[in-house]
């Protein structure tokens, strides 16, 4: 009698699972066979399979926070442990000076010289030698006029502090891009994982808090191998990473 009841509701689990499958709409039978309905599988892997929308949005807002944390960090470091009253290196100075003088009254891509008046000549002038090259008596730096031109209207709004937002903006677009790589490759990663690692675990930390092009190059690298890697990839996804590739080392 207690095998007879024993099979009896084998049975009828059985036929209770097949009528839901018959019941459900195309498209969601997968979610409804029996193996899904199963005590051995975990409750949140049977929440995942039929609503994996739930756990994107997990990953993404993971994503989110972590990119939060990262500008919380250099926004901190700029405020309490960078010098404001100097610089890391000559080459700082140097784009700090191309900005302003683009900014200066009657400037422009040329480095003035002050002492001008006093030394018409220009026989002691520094400007030969920082990082110029000369044209019809002035001189142009040899760094980055895009990153100039780019940086100008930040530093006219906030100031010279408006000089490190392209930086800082580098540093989080190459965060976000390692994060979006890194699932693709391992979609069983944390979403936190990729930005974090790029963006407080490796040198691009450093490069988002000093006037320099480097996190803006690595962003754009980044973006190009998105493009021409991501899935369904056409003529056009590959040429815009080709051209993201020519800023990136240009």
């Amino acid at each position: 009698a207690d095998e007879g009841r024993h099979h009896g509701r084998v049975i009828l689990h059985a036929h209770t699972s097949w009528n839901q499958v018959l019941a459900a709409p195309e498209g969601r039978i997968a979610a409804a066979t029996p193996s899904s309905f199963s005590p051995s599988v975990p409750r949140k892997r049977r929440i995942a399979a039929r609503r994996p929308d739930l756990q994107i949005a997990s990953e993404k807002k993971s994503a989110t926070l972590a990119l939060a944390l990262i500008a919380a960090a250099a926004l901190a470091s700029l405020a309490l442990v960078v010098d404001r009253g100097g610089v890391w290196s000559n080459d700082q100075a140097l784009k700090i000076l191309q900005v302003k003088n683009l900014l200066a009254e009657g400037g422009g891509f040329a480095y003035p010289y002050p002492a001008a008046d006093l030394d018409p000549e220009a026989a002691f002038s520094p400007l030969p030698t920082m990082f110029t090259w000369e044209h019809d008596g002035a001189y142009y730096p040899i760094f980055s006029y895009i990153h100039a031109l780019l940086s100008a209207p930040f530093a006219l709004l906030l100031g010279e502090a408006g000089i490190h937002v392209l930086p800082l903006l580098g540093l989080l677009l190459s965060a976000w891009l390692a994060g979006i790589l890194l699932r693709r490759l391992a979609p069983r990663a944390p979403g936190w994982s990729g930005p974090l690692a790029v963006g407080l675990a490796t040198p691009m930390f450093f490069y988002g808090l000093v006037v320099w092009e480097h996190s803006l190059c690595v962003a754009a690298l980044l973006a190009a191998v998105a493009l021409a890697t991501r899935e369904g990839a056409r003529t056009p996804a590959r040429i815009g990473a080709g051209v993201l590739v020519a800023l990136g080392v240009g």
